[in-house]
């Protein structure tokens, strides 16, 4: 392949540099290098260019994973994190910031393996996992990217059947009508018809993102059938002053109020943290969806105003956010 063809990364975790020498009953005999060979025939064989990048370091790997999101050229990453799965919070972090997408790879069953190794936090941010076929799980995420790619552009086209649409309204009183509610709901089958995991519409400096996630961490002994949809649309919710250097963030929204992405997860902010305009606050559930709450302002969060799990009213104050400069 040539230089500018279409990349994709492969991304190897810790350990995995000793394959064919370490826990071969699990990780089988074939070493990387072997492995690294394979997938560059494959390469070759389907018109695409991969280059395999290997570390023992959590800060190495978060770093490569940032400078592929800015490489035009990179269409997709496979990653086995190996035990960074179960444990790095900033891995996960790195991966969902990714503007491509990302599969999960594990050479062993992870779900006939110990405990410890059947909950991942990475996989949440990838767009699927493959586990326990061996070697054979490169090669397959590797076609997993060029299929979700090629359903992806099947789906933006399809997008621009929805150009002339009014975006949901939420800066107005009162709940989104029957008709921002029936737009929604077709975005979201669009999910499931061309089964990728999220879509972005922007028009007129606004967005709609719609998004499948199967929460802050992924039981792979017990995967779910269907993962739930959660849509966010932005922008952001009305802020109003409190005093001269105090924004006051209050509800769009009647429904539920919920500081985490999901149970279990870090909250998106705490009292004291320091937080800049588009960054989430939290998150809003209204008439089953889950809409994220942002912030319009930079400086620091002094007060967060309403328990989490607790049901808010239109217009409530949620935050008092201190403004910077």
């Amino acid at each position: 392949m040539a230089w500018g063809d279409p990349v994709v990364a492969v991304i190897h975790g810790p350990n995995l540099n000793r394959l064919g020498e370490r826990e071969v009953e699990h990780y089988g005999s074939q070493s990387l290098a072997e492995i690294e060979h394979m997938l560059m025939k494959l390469g070759n064989s389907l018109g695409v260019r991969i280059e395999s990048f290997q570390s023992n370091h959590e800060g190495a790997i978060v770093d490569h994973i940032g400078t592929l999101s800015k490489r035009k050229e990179v269409i997709g990453v496979v990653i086995n994190p190996g035990g960074l799965a179960h444990t790095s919070v900033v891995l996960r972090d790195a991966i969902a910031a990714l503007p491509i997408p990302c599969i999960e790879v594990h050479l062993s069953h992870l779900a006939r393996r110990e405990s410890f190794r059947q909950r991942s936090l990475t996989a949440p941010a990838c767009v699927g996992v493959i586990t326990g076929l061996g070697p054979d799980v490169y090669g397959l995420g590797v076609r997993a990217i060029l299929g979700y790619r090629a359903r992806h552009a099947t789906a933006s086209n399809r997008l621009e059947d929805f150009s002339d649409h009014r975006f949901p309204n939420r800066r107005g009183k009162g709940d989104m009508t029957e008709k921002d509610l029936e737009f929604l709901r077709k975005l979201m089958a669009m999910l499931s018809e061309f089964n990728i995991a999220e879509l972005r519409l922007e028009k007129a400096g606004e967005r709609i993102v719609i998004r499948r996630s199967f929460g802050a961490s992924q039981d792979l002994a017990s995967l779910p059938a269907s993962p739930p949809v959660h849509p966010s649309v932005s922008p952001s919710p009305p802020a109003v002053q409190d005093e001269a250097d105090i924004v006051v963030v209050t509800s769009p929204f009647v429904g539920t109020f919920y500081r985490a992405p999901a149970p279990g997860a870090p909250p998106f902010v705490e009292v004291g943290s320091e937080v800049r305009p588009g960054q989430v606050l939290c998150i809003i559930e209204a008439m089953k969806l889950m809409n994220e709450i942002e912030s319009e302002v930079s400086g620091t969060v002094m007060e967060i105003l309403v328990e989490n799990g607790k049901p808010v009213e239109y217009g409530q104050p949620l935050f008092r956010i201190r403004k910077s400069g």
